[in-house]
């Protein structure tokens, strides 16, 4: 077993500590965005960037220091019956949000369904894009997410957990801190994200490999904003 004092305990205590610190982030954020207006959302998306590419690449190296494999992290991608099912599931759910962001910018009903769930599942006034420049800035945080959140939450929490638990356990204490990460959306907005969450950690345990993951999350945050912004732009052209 590696000396998890020396390598893995640091980086989960920072993962810790970016958790507990969110909410007083978050407030600061909100405070900010009703003094300065809409722009300062493309703060907030080069802030996520500045700080979650660094803090998966801190855990990367600490988790190599400690003397286990990259593979073991969930980099592997050596095929198993849990890899296809991963895969597959992830190819299902990716073609149906990408069906769903079709029937959004189509259908006016689609819209308003989606607006009417919005409006009710949580707190995303701080991150929503609401022009064309935002949309690429909030696409870029959705690359980013989808591989530093899966690094960070998945491959390496669940399985520094694992060295001194039952995965299970591991896995459960993971996905509750990666919720609990997503605190700005409110407890409604967590309770949204929380489906989605678990079939994120689901994959990742019966696969081993954090590629489908990836992938599953890129496309399910990627789609969601495009959703989003055509809510957006029909209320813009409601109000005009």
């Amino acid at each position: 077993m590696p000396d998890l004092s020396s390598w893995l305990a640091p980086p989960l205590l920072l993962i810790v500590a970016l958790v507990a610190l969110g909410p007083l982030r978050d407030r600061v954020h909100r405070r900010r965005l009703a003094a300065r207006g809409a722009a300062y959302r493309d703060f907030i998306y080069r802030e996520f960037l500045a700080y979650m590419w660094p803090v998966a690449g801190i855990v990367v190296a600490c988790w190599v220091a400690a003397g286990q494999r990259l593979e073991t992290l969930g980099f592997a991608h050596e095929p198993s019956t849990g890899l296809a099912i991963a895969w597959g599931v992830t190819a299902l759910l990716a073609l149906y949000s990408t069906w769903s962001t079709v029937q959004v910018r189509r259908h006016d009903k689609a819209r308003e369904s989606l607006e009417r769930q919005i409006d009710a599942g949580g707190n995303i006034d701080f991150v929503r894009p609401e022009s064309p420049g935002q949309l690429k800035g909030f696409l870029a945080l959705s690359v980013t997410a989808g591989v530093t959140e899966e690094i960070v939450f998945r491959g390496f929490l669940i399985m520094t957990l694992a060295l001194v638990m039952p995965l299970w356990a591991a896995a459960l204490l993971s996905l509750t801190l990666f919720v609990l990460a997503h605190s700005y959306q409110g407890w409604r907005g967590m309770l949204t994200i929380l489906p989605i969450s678990t079939v994120l950690t689901v994959l990742f345990v019966i696969s081993g490999s954090l590629w489908p993951v990836i992938v599953l999350h890129i496309v399910v945050d990627v789609t969601g904003g495009l959703m989003i912004y055509e809510v957006v732009k029909s209320k813009a052209r409601a109000a005009a």
